[in-house]
């Protein structure tokens, strides 16, 4: 085989090399919250995971970090970074939709939450309105929202909670 050529080969495995190594590395990075803390869109939902009193504040009292409800693949950390780096992406950001699946793989399932939250004066796990989804009341990173009390007396009355704008 010609020179040339081995010196060709060689460069292409080492560039692909460096690229192997660097999506590695990417990924491993991306596992600490202290990444996603690195673009500015994203600096204030990690302000509320340090130090808040909402619901993100709550899981990182668990050792719970953000890539446990906001998984990410090499690709789609690709494609982050080309964004950041592009400016594309919204600002404020979109807000995720986490899969109730998701809450339930820690939390349990309704029985299980019900029974959890039995000794409340309204059990809003154990609902007349049935299973609604976990993020229409639990929000992670603003205050969740107390929606029993929409006709009912407050559930809730801590910080990192408010309250419905009353039916009428």
């Amino acid at each position: 085989m010609p020179s040339a050529i081995k010196i060709a080969v060689a460069a292409v495995c080492g560039l692909l090399g460096l690229v192997g190594a660097g999506l590695v590395g990417l990924h491993d990075m991306a596992q600490r919250p202290t990444y996603c803390a690195t673009c500015h869109a994203i600096q204030p939902y990690v302000e509320t995971w340090a130090d808040s009193n909402h619901l993100a504040h709550t899981h990182r009292q668990f050792a719970i970090r953000c890539q446990a409800c906001h998984a990410r693949t090499v690709g789609t950390l690709v494609s982050e970074v080309v964004s950041t780096v592009r400016h594309t992406y919204d600002d404020p950001l979109s807000e995720i939709k986490v899969p109730q699946s998701d809450c339930f793989r820690c939390h349990g399932d309704y029985q299980t939450l019900a029974e959890r939250t039995k000794n409340l004066v309204q059990n809003p796990h154990d609902s007349h309105w049935g299973a609604l989804d976990c993020g229409v009341c639990h929000k992670m990173h603003k205050d969740s929202i107390d929606y029993c009390a929409q006709c009912h007396d407050p559930t809730v009355n801590k910080p990192g909670w408010t309250l419905p704008p009353r039916q009428r």
